[in-house]
């Protein structure tokens, strides 16, 4: 089943280059990010550039996690998805701390 997205939700699905959704709860803000990092990561043709999907909770990059899943879409290098927390301690901190 295909489920559609209302005029706001697609407002974000067609948006480029760097933004930041921010939305009340149950609005569909989640889903609505699954959507374009599914359609993003299935249009990528530069093999080392990505896209950096950050949240602030486990539970929302989980929940993209599994609906992309849900959808045979894994996400792995050049793209990220998570906290910002495991972000700075992943890609920044750990990598450059000595």
């Amino acid at each position: 089943m295909s489920i559609e997205l209302s005029d706001e939700q697609l407002k974000v699905f067609n948006k480029s280059g760097k933004f930041v959704v921010s939305a009340c709860a149950g609005s569909g803000k989640t889903f609505t990010i699954s959507k374009k990092l599914a359609h993003l990561i299935k249009n990528n043709s530069h093999r080392h550039q990505g896209v950096a999907t950050i949240s602030f909770t486990n539970v929302a990059w989980k929940e993209i996690r599994d609906n992309l899943n849900e959808w045979n879409i894994f996400v792995d290098y050049p793209h990220f998805l998570g906290t910002i927390d495991h972000f700075i301690n992943n890609q920044i901190f750990f990598k450059y701390y000595y």
